[in-house]
Order: C-alpha cells, then structure tokens, then sequence
C-alpha cells in the first residue's frame, strides 16, 4: 500500500490560504472530534445516558409502580341526616407479573445497547463528512497554489516578452499575447481562491477549527484478497466485499443492535399479556347513627386483571412490523456496504494506478518547458509554442497534484466503507 505523502506545495497552499499557525496544527482526528463535539448527538449523549440509567433503576425496583392512596367517606347528612358515617382508606400497590421484570431490564438493555449502536453510526456518517470536506478543502487549496506559481511564471515570462520588445528581438503582438495570458490566469486564480474559500468555508463550518488540519490519514489495509485487476465484476467485488467487512463495522451492528432491541420488545409484549396486579390493605372506621359507638374494619383487597386478544393484538402487530422492517433494512445495509467497499477498493486501486502516470507526465512536461524555455531564449521557438509548453506544464502539474489528491481521497474513502473513523 502506497503511503500517501501531500507533501510542502499542497500543505503549504493550505497555509497561504488559512494562516499560518505559532501552533501545532490540529490532526484529522481532531477535526473530526470537534466536529462530533458540535453535534446535537453528541450534547444530548450525558442527558440519554441519564435516561436509560433511571429506566433501568426503575426495572430494578421492588414495585413495577407507586403505591396508590385511596380515602373514601359516605355521610346521610344530606338526606335524612339520621348520623350515618363511614370513612374508609387503603393503601395499594401494583406486583410485578412473572417475569415481567427481567423483561422490562432486557428491553432497557437492549435499547441502551441500540443507542450506542447508533451513535457510533451517527459518527462514522460525520467522519464520512468531515473527510469530504476535508479532501476538497486540501484540493482547492492545491489549486491556488498551482495557478500562483503559474502566474508567477507568466509575469517572468512577460517581462522578458517586453525587454525583449523594447530592444526589437519580438513584435508587439507577442508582448499583447503575454499581457492576455497574464491576465487570463489572474482570473483562473480568483476562480480558484473563491472556490478553495467556499471549501473552507463548508470545512470550518462543520468543524469549527480555525485553520486546516495537518497530516494524513494512516493507509488503509486492503484485504487479505489483494485486488490485482479493477475490471472484476460489481457482484463479485460485492461478494468479496462483504466477506471482508468487519463484524464490528458501525452500520452492519447499528442494524443488528436494532433487531434486537425489537426481538427485546417483542418479548416483553408476548410476556406481559395483562395489566400488574395490585394488592391493597385498607381501615374502614364507621357507625350507623348518632349515639352509637364507632366500628374499626380492616381490609385486604387483592386486584387480578385479565388479558384478552383485543388488548395485546395491536401491540404484537406494530412490533412485529417494525421488526420485519428492521430485519428487511439489516439485509439491506449489509448489501450496501458491501457494494460500497468494493467500490472504495477499486477506486483506490485506480488512484494508485492513475498516480505513476501523473508523476510521469508532470516530469515531461517540465522537461518540454525547459527545452522550450532555453530554446525561446535562443530564437529557436516562438512565443506560441513557449505559452502552449507552459500551458502544458501547469496543466501537468495540476494534474499530478489531484492524482495525488485523490489517491488520499480514495484511501479516506475505503477507511470510511470499511467503517474506520479518523
């Protein structure tokens, strides 16, 4: 695996544009940190984990729910007023079903379980982001500083076009043609500063950091099946894929945590077929009339309810659908990225093919500059043919930087499919 190596011009065009820092420049890993510490996931994560822990203590407790306070009293003293009195009170309380709370704690366990699932999908997507934004900032900025050294060139080259004029070795003509290309690169280069500016914008936007981070990503390990060729088929390479994604991979336990969560709930449903039962202890202080003495009473009262069809079908009904969804969309995200990983691993491998070539074509067309260059000076070329090689070596060069460019971009790329954060 080729080590990836943005070396000084494309660093260092990061720094013209960004600033340069009296600091350490922050990683990769730590703009993608930032940018989770700005997400709502991420600020909420402390209040969800407080949720699932009161769930679960209150799983965990002795009753199912609070203990309930009933106070009756019944008087005639709006009828005959003969003296009847009663005053009755009860305390009750709710028992758990069998069973009913070890499911109640598996359901909370699961769906914990599904949470953290999901949030570490939540922070593959935004690495996924983050790298994007990241790879085109470092792009544009690659390009300013190209189109720079370019102009710089260009203003050499029309300087000389003009002493040249003045002593009568060139026509006006040619120093007019050096003055437009001058002034067509000055507007390539606002093009390019505008577009490496909206980058940054959208890197910094989701980061927050000030300047670009520095470094590269570490290289992805292709798998143990090295790919040889990229003309194998898509189904292939998915097959391959697949068989080489990690188990561990976010979006493939994200799914899984998922239908379980549901098979957790469905449990519970089938289990609890009826509401708690409630048992009570209650008094019963009374008398019939007035004049006679007051009788004390004590009461238990045990509450059984009965569960029906009509009760637990609906419930059985919407989780089983949202768990033959789950399972649907489990099959679905395996497939996916699968297809996705294979995709990155061909895509990597043509960078890495495309790279050579760049490098190559970038050194003969400095070459061909040089030549021409030397040969201008002499009188062996004209001004035409000295602009088209200089053409030709900015276009090289800036062809050789994205090769360079995308080589890293597919690297990020493959670590994303195969679910590796920064």
């Amino acid at each position: 695996m080729r080590a990836f190596n943005l070396a000084s011009p494309l660093l260092a065009a990061c720094m013209i544009i960004f600033g340069p820092s009296a600091h350490a420049q922050a990683t990769l890993r730590d703009a993608f940190e930032a940018a989770w510490r700005r997400q709502p996931q991420a600020q909420a994560a402390a209040a969800r984990d407080e949720e699932f822990t009161a769930r679960g203590k209150a799983a965990q407790a002795f009753l199912p729910g609070p203990p309930a306070l009933g106070l009756e009293h019944w008087t005639d003293g709006v009828t005959r007023n003969d003296g009847m009195r009663k005053y009755a009170g009860e305390m009750s309380v709710p028992l758990w079903l069998p069973g009913q709370k070890e499911r109640a704690q598996a359901v909370i366990g699961a769906e914990r379980v599904a949470y953290d699932g999901a949030l570490a999908l939540a922070r593959l997507r935004l690495a996924g982001e983050v790298r994007e934004s990241y790879w085109n900032a470092r792009a544009a900025a690659a390009e300013v500083a190209l189109a720079e050294a370019t102009l710089q060139n260009l203003l050499a080259l029309e300087s000389d076009v003009a002493r040249r004029f003045r002593a009568g070795d060139l026509a006006r003509i040619d120093g007019n043609r050096a003055l437009a290309e001058v002034q067509m690169q000055r507007l390539t280069l606002a093009d390019t500063r505008a577009r490496a500016e909206r980058a940054w914008g959208v890197f910094g936007a989701l980061t927050g950091l000030p300047r670009m981070p520095d470094g590269n990503e570490a290289p992805a390990e292709m798998p143990a099946r090295a790919l040889a060729d990229v003309d194998r088929t898509s189904a292939g390479s998915a097959r391959a894929a697949r068989a080489n994604l990690r188990d561990d991979h976010p979006a493939l336990r994200a799914a899984a945590q998922a239908v379980a969560s549901l098979r957790a709930r469905l449990e519970q449903v089938r289990g609890d077929d009826r509401d708690a039962p409630e048992i009570g202890v209650g008094t019963i202080r009374e008398r019939s009339e007035f004049g006679r003495p007051w009788e004390q009473i004590v009461t238990f009262r045990l509450r059984v309810p009965f569960g029906n069809e009509n009760r637990n079908r609906p419930r059985l009904a919407a989780v089983n659908v949202e768990l033959m969804e789950a399972q649907a969309a489990q099959a679905v995200v395996a497939a996916q990225m699968a297809t996705e990983a294979a995709s990155a691993e061909r895509e990597l491998v043509a960078a890495e093919a495309a790279l050579p070539l760049a490098e190559s074509r970038s050194a003969l067309a400095r070459d061909t500059r040089e030549l021409v260059e030397r040969g201008f000076r002499l009188g062996e070329f004209d001004l035409v043919t000295r602009l088209r090689a200089e053409r030709e070596h900015a276009e090289a060069d800036l062809a050789r930087a994205r090769a360079v460019l995308e080589a890293g971009r597919a690297n990020a790329r493959l670590k994303q499919a195969l679910g590796i954060l920064p």
